[in-house]
């Protein structure tokens, strides 16, 4: 199998909210770079059913850590048994689903229940002919929101490792870019009336930029409050990125 020079991994984790349950999806979002991989056109998917089901659906902790070693070999060996890429985890009502693109669905199904011999979980096996990679792009892959996200908590993490106090508020600084100045200046009043400070629209080689601020925490759950008040307000069909945030650390 020839691997994409453009693909580099980049595992990432997000909660979501599916058929009205949680579920969190852990994925390779290197792959998006160069999807659909026309040698693997094919949708795998093992479901592992929990022995130890929580009340929202997801895993116990113990059974977490038996499960770990598990899917590990499992993944290794389904690797091993055809051309193949393992893409995600799903956690969904009362399962974790393994998620592969493959050369070969035909022994997909054979391969695993071999594998499953002496495994003591049950299982469910799913593939998907042809799927040419739409699950990953339309269903697993993260909307924006989703997106912004998975940055936050990465900024948090490195705010953590620098002795960041998260809880004392301090500036934090948002930007967004625009192709088309008219959107940029809309987009400027409407957040501004969004409570945010220092709003103003500039331009630069890209476009332009509408940037502006705001004094609050840095908790997960404030940030995300004020990123999706500013995705908010970017319209779906018009010229708008949405840059992320940055602040500087609090001690």
């Amino acid at each position: 199998m020839n691997i994409p020079a453009d693909y580099k991994p980049d595992w990432n984790l997000y909660q979501l909210w599916h058929e009205e349950k949680p579920g969190i999806i852990t994925l390779d979002l290197g792959w998006r770079n160069v999807s659909p991989f026309e040698e693997l056109p094919h949708l795998g998917m093992l479901s592992l059913l929990y022995q130890e089901e929580t009340e929202n659906g997801f895993i116990s902790r113990a059974e977490s850590e038996r499960l770990a070693p598990v899917e590990d070999r499992l993944i290794e060996q389904i690797l091993q048994s055809q051309p193949s890429a393992h893409v995600a985890f799903f956690t969904f009502d009362g399962a974790r689903r393994l998620v592969f693109y493959l050369s070969e669905p035909e022994t997909f199904s054979i391969a695993v229940d071999s594998l499953m011999k002496d495994v003591p979980w049950q299982y469910h096996v799913q593939v998907v002919e042809n799927d040419n990679w739409a699950y990953y792009i339309e269903f697993l892959y993260p909307d924006a929101y989703s997106m912004q996200d998975i940055h936050t908590n990465s900024l948090l993490r490195q705010l953590e490792q620098h002795g960041d106090r998260s809880e004392v508020p301090r500036q934090v600084d948002y930007h967004t870019l625009f192709e088309d100045e008219a959107e940029a200046q809309r987009y400027a009043g409407r957040i501004a009336e969004e409570g945010f400070d220092s709003v103003h629209v500039e331009q630069s080689e890209n476009g332009f930029s509408v940037e502006f601020k705001k004094t609050h925490a840095v908790d997960f759950d404030t940030i995300q409050e004020n990123v999706y008040r500013a995705l908010n307000h970017i319209e779906e069909d018009g010229s708008g990125f949405f840059g992320g945030w940055g602040c500087p650390v609090v001690k």
